[in-house]
């Protein structure tokens, strides 16, 4: 738990020091995925259930932000890469700042999230994008969430170990984030040692759709032991069979330190 919550970040971090982020900005390289396909209906439907920000493309503020501001906060993606039919995740060779953050302050976002690929062919230009927009929000007042990634690398032998996770978590902080999403390590232990050290608040991702609730729940509840400040989800929410059952499942394990089985029997 962060206590207090930071300047930045409230609003986007309940006053518990906690959050749920509805993730929905797949579509900007995947093209109309399953989930994704009626926009407006799923915000409204994730703003119900328990969603406290949603993190979305400019596109989707653009037509649909109305729905979303008057209730909970807008994180809007500023850069992007290739579409997944012409580029591989992780492994991109192109990958840059599309808007600025003055644009996401004018849609009226709270916040901005841009990648971080260490040990991607393109690490230098997601860091100097990053280092570009956390100067950026420093004199806009919007917070910066970097999506820190380690990537395929001779040096990087196994992308969702603890070390390298935590070192690219720890290396988007010394570049400016004021928050951090990234992988789960396997381990309460392990993902404490990234908590421990990044330095900034932590959110985990849910990566691809798992089709195991309880695998779903097993991670965030261990990444929650391990001092997460919250989740940035969104296939297994809005791809899972009851897309409001799971947020609300998830909103407990967040924010009121349930069980997963007790988050398990929300879901009957």
């Amino acid at each position: 738990m962060i206590n207090p919550v930071p300047a930045r970040l409230r609003g986007m971090l309940r006053p518990d020091g906690r959050t749920v982020i509805v993730a929905m900005d797949h579509a900007l390289a995947h093209g109309p995925i399953a989930g994704l396909d009626r926009p407006a209906e799923l915000i409204e439907r994730v703003i119900a259930s328990g969603a406290d920000c949603i993190m979305t493309s400019y596109g989707i503020v653009k037509k649909y932000g109305h729905l979303i501001t008057p209730h909970v906060p807008i994180i809007m993606r500023i850069d992007g890469g290739p579409s997944l039919l012409t580029a591989t995740w992780r492994e991109y060779t192109d990958y840059r700042l599309l808007y600025s953050v003055e644009d996401a302050a004018q849609m009226g976002a709270s916040g901005v999230v841009v990648m971080h690929f260490m040990g991607a062919p393109v690490e230098m230009d997601t860091l100097e994008a990053l280092a570009h927009v956390a100067a950026a929000c420093d004199r806009t007042g919007l917070s910066l969430l970097v999506e820190a990634l380690p990537c395929p690398h001779p040096n990087i032998p196994n992308i969702f170990a603890a070390d390298a996770i935590a070192a690219a978590a720890r290396i988007a902080a010394e570049h400016g984030a004021d928050w951090v999403k990234t992988t789960y390590s396997g381990s309460v232990e392990s993902f404490k040692s990234i908590v421990d050290t990044a330095t900034v608040p932590v959110v985990v991702l849910g990566g691809e759709y798992m089709r195991d609730d309880r695998a779903v729940f097993d991670l965030v509840y261990g990444s929650m032991q391990a001092g997460a400040c919250g989740i940035a989800m969104g296939r297994n929410i809005w791809q899972a069979v009851n897309p409001p059952a799971v947020l609300r499942a998830l909103s407990a394990l967040v924010h009121d330190e349930a069980t997963v089985d007790a988050a398990l029997a929300l879901l009957a």
